[in-house]
């Protein structure tokens, strides 16, 4: 049996962040420990809360998401962007981000990213 995966999610947008929660739910490992609107107080949350896995926006106020990462990268084990900007996903994959997803996120797409996380978190669980 794997250990709950913990995850927080930063993003500036409310019906993505809604949309991001229900789909999680659908998933018995991944537990939510934080929803963030801006990434200033994401990045505030990450050494008291101490996830697992982050979903990152890029664009938001503040910080954009590879600034954060950036700053975190040493301190989750694996970092997700869920954007509308395909132009950052070589900048995503060079700060070592497991996926990179493009937005409107669907249920059938974020099955897939889960399938990714579940095999890296068995690999690193062993």
């Amino acid at each position: 049996m794997l250990k709950p995966i913990r995850y927080v999610a930063i993003d500036d947008d409310l019906l993505d962040q809604l949309m991001l929660k229900e789909y999680a739910g659908a998933f018995p490992i991944l537990q939510q420990v934080g929803t963030f609107s801006n990434s200033t107080d994401g990045l505030a949350s990450i050494d008291e809360l101490h996830p697992d896995l982050i979903f990152l926006d890029i664009e938001m106020p503040g910080l954009t998401g590879l600034e954060v990462l950036r700053q975190i990268k040493d301190k989750v084990s694996i970092a997700i962007f869920i954007t509308s900007h395909p132009e950052f996903a070589i900048d995503g994959f060079e700060l070592s981000a497991l996926d990179y997803v493009l937005k409107p996120l669907t249920a059938e797409r974020f099955a897939l990213t889960v399938k990714r996380i579940e095999e890296y978190w068995t690999m690193k669980q062993k």
